[in-house]
């Protein structure tokens, strides 16, 4: 199958591929009992028959679990990508209507896969299904004159958790009104000052974890626009007040690739950033996170999703490198966290020339976040890397109200004097 699939792509290395999923199942499983092996087997076979169907020579599927197909188009644009798949689910869905399939609707998912960022990926189809939901485009389909299917809600306070990015061990139960705020100084070196603060949402329940636990993340794609919502809310809240008080910082913002990417979540997100005036939004910096295997096309169809903000910047693996993957995306810098164990201080200087080398010829700044000795940033300066955060710099402060100048000699200042 992996040779089949590589045959697919074409000299440009990209194509349209889908996913397709029977949605609603657990209700029947439940009223079928025993006699559920037997409706699935019949479902699956009807599922390949209609995919076979609406395929054309060259084109390639095949199953990723139960009742899920993926679909690979050698030579459709993504618009007619989605066209055949929706025909497919539309197909699916009428065959199956019924009293015991009333329940079944198809998640329709398509989007481009690019060949260049596979190999990272042990198993090709695993890399493809990564694509897809990472990118992807998602729709849900029912059989005419059935009822619309009930998305699951999104994840409620209990069971939530949030990781940390340089602390990979640490899970901490949240919700939205748990969450306090410390604020990391980011040093534009070019200016000599800091006039941006990152905002580090920490449970209030785990406040230990303050130094440098790296972006706040979680693990399934709702949970992260959750915690996106609870961020921006809170930044612009903060922005309004020292509006008031008479100061004025930029506030970067950390905003994962998903909250942007899927349908079904920005429409969400959207409702509270829609409400944001234009005036406020200026003092916005969206961090991008969670980056991994996502092509062009789908960073020019999203980003400008935030063009009313200041600036985007994209937080990028320490092994990945700018290339043509970001042109024409109007980012205005790119940069990684210094990761806390795996690279000696050589490993490390050589990924933060690169990134630098990288951004400075493509007409973009750089930035590196969590630099934990005077040596490193120093290193990270001379690579001409415009944007440092991290102990060495300034440690976090509570109250994120004042810019200030900043030079290389404080960055001899003894820790504890920086307010």
């Amino acid at each position: 199958m992996t040779s089949d699939v590589r045959r697919v792509f074409p000299s440009r290395g990209s194509i349209a591929a889908g996913k397709l999923t029977v949605f609603g199942l657990e209700t029947i499983r439940e009223r079928m009992g025993t006699r559920w092996d037997i409706l699935s087997a019949q479902v699956d076979t009807l599922f390949e028959a209609a995919i076979r169907r609406f395929l054309q020579a060259g084109d390639v599927f095949f199953k990723t679990g139960e009742l899920t197909f993926v679909l690979l188009f050698r030579d459709l644009s993504l618009q007619d990508a989605q066209l055949t798949c929706t025909a497919i689910a539309k197909d699916v869905c009428n065959r199956l209507y019924g009293e015991q399939t009333l329940a079944m609707a198809v998640r329709n998912l398509v989007g481009p896969v690019d060949r260049e960022y596979l190999p990272a990926y042990k198993n090709i189809e695993f890399g493809i299904d990564e694509a897809l939901e990472r990118g992807g485009t998602e729709t849900l389909i029912c059989a005419d004159n059935a009822p619309a299917p009930v998305m699951p809600p999104p994840p409620t306070a209990r069971g939530r958790e949030l990781s940390f990015t340089q602390l990979p061990r640490t899970r901490v139960p949240w919700s939205e009104d748990s969450l306090t705020f410390g604020y990391r100084p980011i040093w534009d070196c070019t200016l000599k000052a800091v006039l941006t603060y990152l905002c580090q949402p920490i449970p209030k329940s785990h406040l230990g974890v303050t130094a440098t636990p790296g972006f706040c993340t979680a693990s399934e794609d709702e949970e992260r626009a959750c915690l996106d919502r609870a961020v921006l809310a809170h930044a612009v809240k903060r922005i309004s007040q020292m509006r008031v008080e008479g100061a004025r910082v930029l506030l970067a913002v950390p905003l994962h690739f998903t909250t942007l990417a899927r349908q079904r979540i920005w429409a969400d997100f959207n409702k509270l950033y829609a409400t944001i005036s234009h005036d406020i939004l200026r003092d916005v910096i969206f961090v991008i996170l969670d980056l991994e295997g996502v092509p062009n096309i789908r960073l020019i169809q999203e980003l400008p999703k935030l063009a009313a903000a200041r600036h985007i910047l994209c937080a990028l693996d320490h092994n990945d490198r700018i290339g043509e993957r970001f042109a024409n995306t109007n980012v205005h810098a790119f940069g990684l966290e210094f990761p806390e164990t795996g690279l000696n201080d050589a490993e490390l200087n050589g990924c933060i020339k690169s990134l630098a080398l990288d951004a400075e010829e493509r007409g973009f700044q750089s930035f590196v976040l969590g630099i934990q000795s005077t040596s490193r940033a120093l290193n990270a300066m001379a690579a001409g890397v415009r944007y440092l955060e991290g102990p060495a710099i300034h440690a976090p402060v509570a109250d994120p109200r004042f810019a200030f100048v900043h030079g290389i000699e404080d960055l001899y200042a003894p820790r504890a004097a920086q307010g």
